[in-house]
């Protein structure tokens, strides 16, 4: 009779995953640490191609046109979230810059592939930023947006 593993995977899981439910909701990234913007897979159509006319409206957009080396795979996703990595890396790489009304997601892998690059710089913050802190900062942002009727 073979020897049963002492910890299941669910057990494991749990091991590993409580710490980080309970760790009082710190969002944290090391110092240096290189991330890209992307967008949110379950986005809208109509909110990425805004997000497109947005990013595109202030940076060179010119990899994601025909021939150019990121216009394949030729879908929204895959151009939303080359030029949102723009804009996220443009505008210092700070967490608020990869929003997009909530419809970007700060990834720590690299997304490029082939000859598209995905250009990346580090991650730098003096304080460390809690899910709460990021929660008002969106409160704000959002009732900025409604002062100015946008």
């Amino acid at each position: 009779m073979a020897n049963k593993p002492i910890l299941s995977l669910p057990i494991f899981t749990l091991f590993v995953l409580f710490p980080f439910l309970y760790s009082g909701g710190s969002l944290k990234m090391a110092n240096g640490q290189k991330t890209w913007c992307i967008a949110n897979p379950l986005s809208s159509g109509s909110v990425l191609a805004a997000n497109i006319e947005y990013a595109c409206s202030q940076l060179d957009c010119r990899l994601i046109q025909p021939n150019g080396p990121c216009f394949e795979p030729d879908t929204q996703l895959h151009h939303a979230s080359f030029v949102m990595n723009l804009y996220y890396q443009a505008n210092g790489r700070h967490l608020a810059h990869c929003d997009f009304r909530n419809s970007g997601l700060v990834s720590l892998t690299d997304p490029s592939y082939g000859n598209c690059t995905f250009h990346s710089g580090t991650w730098r913050s003096s304080r460390a930023r809690t899910i709460g802190n990021l929660r008002q900062q969106r409160v704000n942002s959002l009732t900025s947006l409604a002062e100015l009727g946008i």
